[in-house]
C-alpha cells in the first residue's frame, strides 16, 4: 500500500514488493521495488541474508558502538547498511537478543 500511494499506481495481486534494505517491517517506499518471488530469493541470495542481512555478530557490534561511541543509529545504520528502524530494534533488544 505504501509503495502504491508513494508511486501513484495501483499493484494487482501478482505484484511482489521487495525489501531492497532487508527489513519487512521498513515502510520507506524508496527501500522497495517490483518484482517476482524468483527476485525476492535473489535477492535473499544476494545480500547472503534469511530474513536479515546482518548475523549475530553483527547485532553484538551495533549494541557496542551504540554504547560505548558516539555514534548515532543513523550512523550505526550507514555502516551496516541497514535501516535506523532495525539499527533501534537491536539497541533496544526487540530483535537479536543476546
Amino acid at each position: 500500500m505504501i509503495f502504491a500511494n508513494y508511486h501513484k499506481m495501483a499493484l494487482t495481486d501478482k505484484d511482489m514488493v521487495r525489501h531492497l534494505c532487508g527489513n519487512p517491517s521498513c515502510l520507506e517506499p524508496t527501500h522497495m521495488a517490483l518484482g517476482t518471488s524468483k527476485d525476492n530469493r535473489q535477492d535473499t541470495v544476494r545480500m547472503d541474508r534469511h530474513g536479515h542481512r546482518l548475523h549475530k555478530e553483527n547485532a553484538a557490534e551495533i549494541r557496542r558502538l551504540y554504547k560505548r561511541t558516539n555514534l548515532t543509529q543513523k550512523e550505526i545504520a550507514d555502516k551496516f547498511e541497514i535501516s535506523v528502524s532495525l539499527v533501534n530494534q537491536i539497541v533496544n533488544g526487540r530483535i537479536w537478543k543476546t
